[in-house]
Formats: structure tokens, sequence, C-alpha cells
């Protein structure tokens, strides 16, 4: 059983099923880290912002089917002076809500709302501060950053963001904050912008390069055990027999 996250953050094999012996899982269990690095591409465009060397916020709600709370809030959110806010509703956002986020971002000088776009990556190591929703993606991608973060998780119908942000949150990755208020996420947006930027460290975030080099090694493994003997390789043809077993290539037809 691969894993992709980090025994020191969550290990699977007790907090799924608190008191019940790691065989219970069925299976070996290997941790190969979180899918974190080596997400970014060269060729990303880069944060937009209405002014250059704007200290700017990013704000990912993930596909937007259940974070229109978490966006209206953004949006009533105040930013400090000189600070921009890029928001990523998501594509699957209500079209009453894209209605209010075209109307708001005409009226605003701050604000780029953004329904998709494939740089996230880049933009969240670009960006002076993240708010974001817990998906793994997103958090992954956040992670391998020195960005300041604040995940807000989903809470309902499933808990797993929330288990992910207050286990990566136990471990000083991250902030965590579950009633995303406009005063509470100015509060916050405030603190972060004054904290200096430091990488994630004591956490491994090489998952990525960990499942090229583990595919490899099974792949490897594989072929070799099944790799015949060389007394069972069939006998190679005699030379002189090659050329008869082609056929000539004046027959090969053209649409070859």
């Amino acid at each position: 059983m691969w894993v992709y996250g980090d025994d020191r953050v969550h290990d699977v094999r007790t907090e799924l099923a608190p008191g019940t012996p790691a065989p219970a899982l069925g299976a070996p269990v290997r941790f190969l880290g979180y899918l974190a690095q080596g997400r970014r591409d060269a060729g990303a465009p880069p944060l937009p912002r209405h002014r250059p060397g704007a200290r700017t916020v990013l704000a990912s709600v993930g596909g937007g089917q259940d974070g229109a709370a978490l966006t209206r809030a953004l949006l009533r959110t105040a930013l400090p002076e000189g600070v921009e806010l890029v928001l990523l509703p998501g594509p699957f956002a209500p079209a009453d809500l894209r209605a209010e986020l075209d109307a708001a971002a005409a009226a605003r000088d701050d604000l780029h709302v953004v329904t998709f776009t494939g740089a996230a990556a880049d933009w969240a190591a670009e960006a002076d501060a993240v708010v974001c929703m817990g998906g793994y993606n997103t958090v992954s991608e956040v992670l391998a950053t020195g960005t300041p973060a604040l995940v807000v998780p989903r809470t309902s119908p499933r808990r797993e963001q929330e288990v992910r942000a207050r286990a990566l949150a136990a471990h000083g990755h991250l902030d965590v904050l579950l009633a995303p208020g406009p005063a509470r996420l100015s509060a916050w947006v405030a603190g972060a912008l004054a904290r200096p930027r430091a990488a994630r460290t004591g956490i491994a975030l090489d998952g990525l390069d960990a499942v090229r080099r583990r595919t490899g090694e099974l792949l490897a493994g594989a072929l070799l055990a099944g790799a015949p003997s060389a007394g069972e390789l069939p006998a190679a043809p005699a030379l002189a027999t090659v050329p008869a077993a082609l056929p000539d290539l004046a027959e090969v037809p053209r649409a070859c």
C-alpha cells in the first residue's frame, strides 16, 4: 500500500483505526511523501497584478462546488493598503456567485478573478500569502513553497480535508480556520504578511520523485524475475536463413 504522505504528519496505520494493529490494513505500507515538489511550470504566466510590485494574496476554493461561503467571505475581507487579492473561485462555482464576482472585479482595483489556471502551483510560490480549501492537490502545491498558508477545510459530507489540515497545522506547516468570517480572514492576512517566508522543513515533499523511483524498481524487478535463463532462450536463426524470411521490399504496400 503506497501512501502519498509522511507518517510523521499522519500515520494511517494508527490514525484511521486507533488501537488496531497495523497488519489489519491488509498490506505492507510504504510512505512515499507528499506529491508536492516538481509541480511548477517554468512557462507559467506571472501572478496577475494591477500595480507592479503589489503584495498579493492568492485564494483558491478548489472546483467551486462547495466554496461559496469562503468566496463571499473573501470578497468582504479588508485587505491592507497596497495588497491585492487573486481569487480562484473554481470552474464549477454557481452562476449567481460568478455574477457577484464579475461585478466586484469590475468595481475594485485590488481584486482579480481567475476562473481557471494551470499556474496555481507557480502562483502559490509567488504570492505573499495563500488562503485555500484543503484538497490534496492544493495543499501539496502550497507545501512546496515558503508562502504562509491558511487552510479553510471542507468538513461535510467528509472530514478528509479537516483531518489533513489539522495534522499539518499541528506540525507548524500551515494554519487552519473552520469559520471563515471576513474579520478573522483579515486578521490572518495581516499577520501572514508580517511573517517572513520560510521553506517547509521536516516533511517529505518529494513524493513525485519517490513514485518514479519505486515504480522503476518494481518494473525492473518484474522484468528480471520474468527473464528466461540462458538455457531457455530460443536458438538464434542461422544468418543464411534470415534474408529468406524477409519479404521483398518491392512487395510492401506503399500505404505502409
